[in-house]
């Protein structure tokens, strides 16, 4: 509204001064808007992808965390630290790609406002001086006439920078409800089939291992068969798998009691 209201009116004031004026605000005051929505864009795009890398880091600490003990008995304590120190730079990165557009939408701000007040004292000045003779109306511009129209212009240029500056906060705003909404939307997801309470298996659990493998590439590797009892702890003991990669299960036949 003080866009739409403030502006017109005191661009109207400057033209009844001077029309030189008036023009020098006319074509400084969009370019604030229009520059400062192509920054708005890409901070919505630094900001979303900043939203993503806080969630997958958030998500690989609360994994590594449920997976303590493991991590411990399986000796990945500086494996998982590497893999949290390349999430944790990612982070960074996405941060200060952030912070960089920030500078440059309050570099974009303070420039074309500077540089229109600038050119209206510009003129005012020679004008006063007598080395400009146009841009007034009827009579050369009065020292009384310079003086408004220097106090209108940074006046002028304020709601343009306010506005602005609510339109980089929007972008920002906008990615985080995206990230939001895609939570929300996976939450509502229903589950397949549905949830019903099941009548309780008969007798104790016991899980059974009977020619498991394990295959990767040409490689096969035979699982020991065995038995886990109600209360029993079972261990599997034995080297790790050579590099890395996933390992894929080719369907084994696993019986369960």
């Amino acid at each position: 509204m003080r866009v739409t209201v403030v502006a017109p009116v005191l661009l109207v004031l400057s033209l009844w001064c001077s029309w030189a004026v008036a023009l020098i605000l006319a074509v400084a005051g969009p370019l604030i808007p229009v520059f400062m929505a192509l920054v708005g864009m890409a901070a919505k795009e630094a900001s979303r992808k900043q939203m993503a890398e806080i969630g997958s880091l958030n998500t690989l600490l609360t994994d590594r965390l449920a997976m303590l003990q493991d991590i411990r008995l399986l000796d990945a304590g500086g494996r998982t630290a590497e893999d949290f120190g390349a999430r944790a730079d990612g982070l960074r990165e996405r941060t200060m790609a952030v912070l960089r557009i920030a500078f440059l939408s309050s570099t974009v701000l303070e420039l074309f406002s500077a540089l229109g007040v600038a050119m209206v004292a510009v003129y005012v000045g020679f004008s006063l001086l007598g080395e400009l003779g146009f841009g007034a109306w009827a009579t050369p511009l009065t020292l009384g006439e310079g003086i408004f129209v220097l106090l209108l212009a940074p006046s002028f240029f304020q709601p343009l920078r306010d506005l602005a500056a609510a339109w980089h906060d929007q972008a920002e705003a906008k990615a985080v409800a995206e990230e939001i909404d895609a939570l929300l939307d996976d939450a509502a997801t229903p589950i397949p089939g549905g949830i019903s309470r099941a009548a309780a298996l008969p007798g104790p659990a016991v899980l059974a291992f009977r020619d498991v493998r394990l295959a990767r590439g040409g490689t096969e590797v035979q699982v020991p068969d065995f038995a886990a009892m109600p209360g029993e702890l079972v261990v599997l003991s034995g080297p790790s798998w050579p590099g890395r990669g996933p390992i894929r299960w080719p369907a084994p036949a696993m019986n369960t009691g």
